[in-house]
């Protein structure tokens, strides 16, 4: 082959008049045939030399277009006034919590609108999310982090008109968003085997991930009852329902782990994983407990004299009541 080509220098040199011994233009000459000489030796190949290329060189996957979820209530305005930054600050963070409920829902693989039905636990189980795949942490980037950022930077301008005891409100504030933000953080951890032992083969570990599943719809229920409803008493007691549900859905100390572990029906790692998720879906329990401690049963708001309308108007930037 080399002979070839040096032959075809020689003559193609000669041809347009190159010198004999001028060794420069000759290389650029043997450069020319050597790569022509390449593409009629690949060409009859492209289609699958294209073929392995794209196998072996995947294009980076174009990113989803995602709605990047905003804030509704948060207004400068209204840190005019102690009560109404607030005021607003209380409606903000219940708004965090309404998205934080549809993640954590679909993070379960369950439908919002099933858990906030009447439909027995079980069907709510039942009746999974399929729509597309969920995906905690996108949702956690584009729906809840710019919120979360936005609250806590309201809530530190707003303590520099606060009293001593607004301040304390204030800190509560940012604590239930902190607890929002970490249930929804537990569910992340929580998905990727909620997907592989609901659909399990094994019957033993698919009913413990069931079991977590149906105990935190029961809970997500109780506190959805606490945000709908005004009565501190009523809502004491779903807090102590709550509260009693979650030590008793503990599979490590409920006797449940020791039992399946004994009877040899879970794998080693099936229980690994069942130790470590059964502290998620308790951390998911605990840090909406907490929120809705704080939300639904602390004095945040009282002495706030001012009714949904008008905490609207403020978001709008329009008239702060002097309150």
């Amino acid at each position: 082959m080399i002979r070839e080509l040096e032959i075809a220098t020689d003559f193609t040199s000669s041809l347009i008049g190159i010198a004999q011994n001028d060794y420069t233009m000759k290389l650029a000459v043997f450069n020319t045939i050597f790569k022509v000489a390449g593409v009629i030796i690949f060409l009859p190949f492209l289609d699958k030399l294209i073929f392995v290329l794209e196998k072996v060189f995947k294009p980076e996957p174009k990113e989803e277009n995602v709605n990047i979820e905003k804030v509704e209530y948060l207004d400068d305005s209204a840190l005019e006034v102690p009560v109404a930054a607030l005021a607003v600050l209380t409606k903000e963070t219940k708004h965090l919590y309404e998205i934080a409920f549809k993640i954590i829902a679909n993070g379960l693989i369950l439908k919002k609108r099933n858990i906030l039905s009447n439909m027995d636990v079980k069907d709510v189980i039942k009746d999974e999310y399929v729509k597309k795949e969920v995906n905690v942490n996108r949702e956690y980037i584009s729906r809840v982090e710019g919120i979360y950022g936005e609250i806590l930077d309201f809530a530190t301008r707003a303590q520099l008109i606060m009293d001593s005891e607004n301040i304390e409100k204030i800190y509560k504030i940012k604590l239930a968003n902190r607890h929002i933000v970490a249930a929804i953080k537990a569910t992340q951890h929580l998905e990727k085997n909620m997907k592989i032992y609901t659909k399990s083969n094994n019957q033993y570990i698919k009913e413990q991930y069931n079991n977590m599943r149906e105990n935190l719809v029961k809970i997500l229920r109780d506190i959805n009852k606490m945000y709908n409803s005004e009565n501190n008493d009523k809502n004491m007691i779903l807090l102590e329902k709550i509260k009693l549900r979650t030590k008793k859905s503990d599979v490590l100390t409920n006797g449940v782990f020791d039992s399946l572990i004994r009877n040899n029906q879970i794998t080693h790692n099936m229980a690994t994983n069942l130790i470590n998720d059964n502290t998620y879906a308790q951390e998911i329990a605990e840090n909406l407990l907490k929120m809705a401690e704080i939300l639904f049963l602390e004095d945040i708001t009282e002495g706030i004299m001012l009714d949904d309308s008008e905490i609207d108007a403020i978001s709008k930037g329009k008239n702060v009541p002097k309150v």
